[in-house]
């Protein structure tokens, strides 16, 4: 039987962003990046984008 992972008081968005973050710090941000297209993992992704994107100088 399958379990979902998260905590039941832990949304969706709040799981994916602890999961970006963990796998930026632990593989970099380029690994990380292709960690969520070879797994999928969409929203993942777009948490990852956007906070490349927060984070870049203009």
């Amino acid at each position: 039987m399958y379990s979902a992972r998260t905590a039941p008081n832990i949304s969706n968005a709040s799981y994916q962003r602890q999961l970006a973050l963990s796998l930026v710090t632990s593989l970099g941000l380029e690994k990380a990046i292709n960690t969520c297209l070879e797994n999928g993992w969409t929203g993942t992704l777009g948490m990852i984008m956007k906070s490349a994107a927060s984070t870049e100088v203009h």
